[in-house]
Order: C-alpha cells, then sequence, then structure tokens
C-alpha cells in the first residue's frame, strides 16, 4: 500500500547566500514541501534571495533587518508553521540540497514507526573526509538517536512548542543539540532513517594525518569561534546543572587545533577566550 506523503513546510534561514547553490535549495524543497518560507537574516544580497524566491510560487520570505542568529530564525519558521496549521517542518540550511527520496521516506517512517515521535533525521556525508554518519548496522532501517543536526531534520511543531522552542540565547552554534537536548528530556524521540543522506560539510575544513590519525580542522572564522566555545559552556551546564570537565576539556582542544593548524590565530584565541569566559559566567 501506498505511503501518504506527510504535509510539511520547509524552512531555510539565510544570511548572504550563494545564490546558485540557494536554487538548488529552494528548488528541491519547493518540490518536497507544501509550502517553503525562507527567513532572511539581513543577508546583503537580499535582493537577489527576493527574486529567487518569487520564482517558486509556493515559497515566501521573510525579512530580518539583521542577523538575529539562526536560533530566532528558526522559531520563526516555526511560529508560521503552528499559524498556518502545519504539524510537520522541514528545516534546511541554505545551502542543503535534499535527495528526492526524503519526504517519501520520512512519511514512510511516520507511518511505521509507534514512538513519541519528535524529529526524524538523514545520515550526513561529509564532502572531505568521504565519511558518513550516523552510521546504521547493515541491517537496521532506522534507530532512535541523541541528537541531529537541523539541516534536512523534519520536527514536529507540538513538540517545539512543548520544549519552549529553540534557544535563542545561544545565537547559531550548540542550537541543534541543545533543542534535541530538550526534546527528549520531554519524553520525544529522534529517529534517524536509512536511504536518505544529504552532504554537508561543516566550516571550511581541512584534515591534516599526524602519526596517522587524521584530525579535522573546521577553520571557523573568529566570530564562529567565540560561539561554539561560549555555548558548549552553556549547553553542559543547562544539561548537567554544572560545567563539567569534559566541557573544560573540549573547549581546550578546540582552542589548541586552532592555534596549531588554523591562520589568524591570534584573532581566533582572543574569540575562544571571551567565549570561554562568558561561557563560564553563564552570559
Amino acid at each position: 500500500m501506498a505511503v501518504k506523503t506527510t504535509i510539511c513546510m520547509g524552512g531555510i534561514i539565510t544570511y548572504n547566500p550563494e545564490i546558485d547553490r540557494l536554487t538548488q535549495c529552494i528548488q528541491k524543497a519547493a518540490q518536497e514541501c507544501q509550502k517553503v518560507v525562507v527567513v532572511d537574516n539581513g543577508s546583503a544580497n537580499f535582493g537577489d534571495i527576493v527574486q529567487l524566491v518569487e520564482k517558486f510560487e509556493n515559497s515566501y520570505i521573510i525579512k530580518n533587518e539583521s542577523n538575529f542568529g539562526i536560533a530566532k530564525a528558526l522559531n520563526q519558521v516555526f511560529h508560521e508553521a503552528a499559524k498556518q496549521n502545519y504539524d510537520w517542518v522541514l528545516t534546511l540550511d541554505q545551502d542543503t540540497v535534499i535527495p528526492d527520496n526524503l519526504m517519501e521516506r520520512y512519511s514512510q517512517a511516520i507511518s511505521n514507526v509507534h514512538i513519541n515521535l519528535a524529529i526524524i533525521c538523514p545520515q550526513i556525508h561529509d564532502d572531505l573526509s568521504g565519511k558518513t554518519w550516523p552510521v546504521l548496522n547493515e541491517n537496521e532501517r532506522e534507530r532512535c538517536v541523541e541528537k541531529c543536526i537541523t539541516s534536512a531534520s523534519l520536527n514536529n511543531v507540538k513538540m517545539w512548542d512543548a520544549v519552549g522552542g529553540f534557544d535563542e540565547k545561544l545565537f547559531i552554534d550548540e542550537v541543534d543539540h541543545d533543542y534535541c537536548y530538550r526534546v527528549r528530556k520531554s519524553k520525544g524521540e529522534i529517529l534517524l532513517v536509512d536511504n536518505v543522506t544529504i552532504n554537508h560539510t561543516i566550516g571550511n575544513s581541512k584534515i591534516y594525518t599526524i602519526l596517522g590519525k587524521e584530525i579535522i580542522v573546521r577553520n571557523h572564522s573568529a566570530f564562529r569561534k567565540y560561539y561554539i566555545t561560549r555555548n558548549i559552556l552553556l549547553v553542559d551546564r543547562k544539561q548537567n546543572g554544572r560545567i563539567t570537565f569534559l566541557a573544560i576539556r573540549h573547549c581546550a582542544l578546540f582552542l589548541v587545533k586552532t592555534l596549531i593548524f588554523e591562520d589568524k590565530k591570534k584573532k581566533k584565541a582572543v574569540a575562544c577566550f571571551k567565549g570561554f569566559v562568558d561561557g563560564m559566567k553563564g552570559v
């Protein structure tokens, strides 16, 4: 028996996107979703984005005057979905091109599973390393996981409302992991499915080999270094009631890799330090 396609809204967050790639992203989303909303965070090329969005009848755009962060923009998408009575939102990065079978496979999972389903997510293929993660065992069709990234994930709108949405204080990094933690705390399940894979590379990544061990360096900007470091600590405190040694170690290793392998070392190190201080303070 054919599986009925799940009705959903697609949500794409943009900030100075590469227009050709965004075109592919919206085109695929408009095919898979009944409606697509693009929330722009103050892009310099906003006019180009508007012209692009207008080409798709089931798409529209919301303009933010400045960069309010990924968390606030995601909440704007979900508010739109709730207002228009959508049960599901497909969240997408501006450079994510989803595969043809994505909503078919997600709809199949919704029909077959009997759990409190909050998020359905794909496997991620890292273009740089050639690795796919998380890994499903040979005979597994799906598995509940602890966390996932927002890109190409299908999210239950009622669960978003129940957990209080995305934490806008985090602004950008760790937003997805924090949300997943609160979903699971509310007894929601995150389902990883097979036969859906998206290509995704984090940052301007490079791989170095030292003593036979591969080290992936993301080469994020100083702006991102601050938020990554700060938010690792903020989320750790939220989850554990205190900042743990593992989180501090994570931040230290993050700084060490930056100093050894990346350019603009001083600027990035200062950003990491500021992020660490603010994270420890909880601000």
